[in-house]
């Protein structure tokens, strides 16, 4: 989801979705407007080693750009986005380096392909969830669901920097549910930013453990000796900083952060249809 595609996405999005679908890579159920997402996700892909172990692909004729991405999420997978290069794709692949510029011209071309394969996952919301909070919602947590299984992706995608298919078609989709609710162009593209911002913000946060370690790091730094006379709220809300169900709490939080944006629709629709009435009426 990129700030620099809103611009174009909003111009298009108070007419039809597009025709076609990219192929079904989960299954997905959805259960009622005030309950949680159901969700059936395919397991994470097979990690780099497993490709070394059984030699790779070993023939540059059974290379496509999928494959290589594919390679590339693997060893990010299993040894962190920073190991991530064409020689070592290459080798994952038990193919040359030279070999996979045929089909991948760059390291960024590399990367995108690796964006593109997380943002697969993403569902698009049914066509009979009508409510426009459900589905961002829907979109949200299934886009999680699909960072979590390759966190090592995460930062490029709040990067900002990358624009496929299928992240387009995510954020088309993200910001057509706000404009078909009734937010003029500027109002759904701050909606969008404080949205995005959550989310990107809360998976941060939760990939880095924040949370736990920093209730650990304020009882080392004095909480529990100097808390009930120096710090006595943190002291009495430290216990409960851990987050316990963080789906659960994803959900809550977007779901109020979205509240809050209806609620002001809802007040500027009622001010306007009362300024637009006759004096005395």
């Amino acid at each position: 989801m990129l700030d620099r595609a809103i611009g174009a996405v909003l111009r298009k999005c108070s007419s039809s979705s597009r025709s076609g679908h990219p192929p079904d890579l989960s299954s997905t159920s959805y259960v009622d407007a005030n309950a949680r997402y159901s969700y059936t996700v395919r397991e994470s892909t097979p990690k780099c080693g497993f490709l070394r172990k059984g030699g790779g692909l070993g023939s540059e004729r059974a290379l496509s750009q999928r494959k290589i991405a594919e390679a590339a999420l693997r060893l990010a997978d299993e040894e962190g986005l920073g190991t991530v290069s064409m020689r070592r794709v290459a080798g994952c692949l038990g193919v040359g380096t030279m070999s996979l510029y045929h089909h991948v011209p760059s390291k960024d071309a590399l990367l995108e392909g690796m964006v593109e394969l997380v943002f697969e996952r993403v569902e698009q919301p049914p066509e009979e969830m009508r409510d426009w909070a459900e589905r961002v919602l829907f979109i949200s947590m299934t886009f999680r669901r699909a960072a979590l299984a390759h966190p090592a992706v995460v930062p490029l995608v709040a990067s900002g920097s990358f624009s496929g298919p299928m992240v387009l078609r995510s954020t088309e989709a993200y910001v057509a549910a706000l404009v078909r609710r009734g937010f003029d162009p500027e109002t759904a593209a701050r909606v969008y930013r404080a949205a995005a911002s959550y989310v990107m913000g809360y998976l941060s946060l939760e990939l880095g453990g924040f949370f736990a370690s920093a209730v650990d790091a304020y009882r080392r730094g004095g909480l529990e000796t100097d808390g009930p006379t120096e710090y006595p709220h943190l002291s009495e809300l430290a216990p409960r900083l851990g987050v316990r169900d963080p789906e659960r709490e994803f959900e809550a939080g977007l779901r109020r952060l979205l509240a809050g944006f209806n609620d002001d629709l809802n007040r500027d629709s009622n001010r306007a249809a009362r300024e637009k009435q006759p004096d005395g009426a």
